[in-house]
């Protein structure tokens, strides 16, 4: 079978075809083309998620501070590890941030939509921090 140039993350995103995966993995792998190494989470991605529990770690030691001073110092921390260029969006009673997306080289121009392993943090106001790893 030739292997389904959409990667796992696309395919997860069908809540029907994730409930397959669940009960039949080796049977949804090998509809998909896919093996389980393409499934599993890259170096790549292990490495984003150490960056992002780095800055929840600093960020919540923050949290004894006033919010409007935690901030800007949130904001510091944040880019001290990932750069200026931060990803900033709202959630319930708080924000996210996350480092631009990295480009590995060949592997992602052959497949565009493929994950690259980018570090956030989801903080609430009051600063409670958790880090996690998107795309």
């Amino acid at each position: 079978m030739k292997k389904d140039k959409r990667n796992a993350e696309l395919l997860l995103q069908d809540s029907d075809d994730l409930q397959e995966l669940l009960r039949n993995p080796y049977e949804w792998l090998e509809r998909h083309g896919l093996t389980q190494q393409d499934v599993e989470c890259t170096d790549t991605a292990h490495d984003a998620l150490e960056r992002a529990e780095e800055v929840a770690r600093k960020a919540n030691e923050l949290a004894e501070l006033p919010l409007l001073e935690a901030l800007p110092r949130l904001h510091e921390l944040a880019t001290r590890v990932w750069s200026d260029d931060l990803e900033v969006s709202r959630i319930p009673f708080g924000v996210s941030l996350a480092e631009r997306p990295i480009r590995p080289g060949p592997i992602i121009d052959d497949n565009p939509s493929a994950t690259t392993g980018t570090g956030s943090i989801r903080c609430t106001f009051g600063l409670k921090c958790k880090a996690d790893v998107d795309r």
